[in-house]
């Protein structure tokens, strides 16, 4: 395994052949991450802090974190082949878990607000069959958020998923599909609400 500048505050476990951490925020990194495999790729770049973070991955991975970001307690999730990507300026509040447990990909742009509660899944999980057939039928699929969308309180954002930039995701929505840019969007499944709109961290 390979470092640069690795955070004390960073509990590294289960180190295989091949891992990468390339590490260069000035800030502090607190967690705990977790290698079950090889081959990955982890990068945290300048301006991130995180507390109590928490990142348990498999083999042949990528997760990039963009500059600046703040990640309080989220809990990230690989199996093998995933990428996860957050864009610059990126915030997550208490107990947001994005998970990929599956082949798949997670991309989010800059400026990603999430409330705390969230969940970002490209998997149901667990495995469906057509009877008949005996194929699967519940596969994984990507997710693809832009930039500065605001994700409520428990928000749930289904594989497969894509949410324009500007848009704003109400609490306890489940976003199971397309959600244009700049709109809000909320219930479950969620709706639109209200089109033509942005928004501010400032109140």
């Amino acid at each position: 395994m390979k470092m640069k500048q690795s955070d004390p505050g960073l509990n590294i476990a289960g180190a295989s052949q091949g891992n990468i951490i390339q590490n260069l925020s000035h800030q502090t990194i607190n967690g705990n991450l977790t290698f079950r495999g090889g081959n990955n790729r982890i990068e945290i770049e300048d301006g991130c802090s995180s507390f109590g973070m928490n990142i348990d991955i498999g083999s042949e991975c990528i997760i990039k974190i963009g500059r600046k970001c703040v990640l309080t307690c989220v809990d990230i999730y690989c199996g093998d082949n995933a990428n996860i990507v957050i864009g610059d300026s990126s915030v997550f509040n208490y107990l947001s878990q994005i998970r990929c447990h599956e082949p798949s990909s997670i991309i989010i742009g800059d400026g990603f607000l999430c409330a705390g509660g969230t969940l970002i899944t490209t998997s149901d999980m667990h495995a469906i069959f057509d009877i008949e057939t005996g194929k699967r039928i519940n596969h994984a699929k990507d997710i693809r958020i832009g930039n500065s969308v605001w994700v409520g309180q428990g928000a749930y954002i289904m594989k497969g998923s894509t949410i324009g930039s500007g848009s704003i995701i109400g609490a306890k929505a489940l976003v199971c599909g397309e959600i244009p840019s700049n709109v809000i969007a909320a219930g479950v499944p969620a709706k639109l609400i209200r089109s033509g709109v942005y928004w501010k961290h400032e109140l």
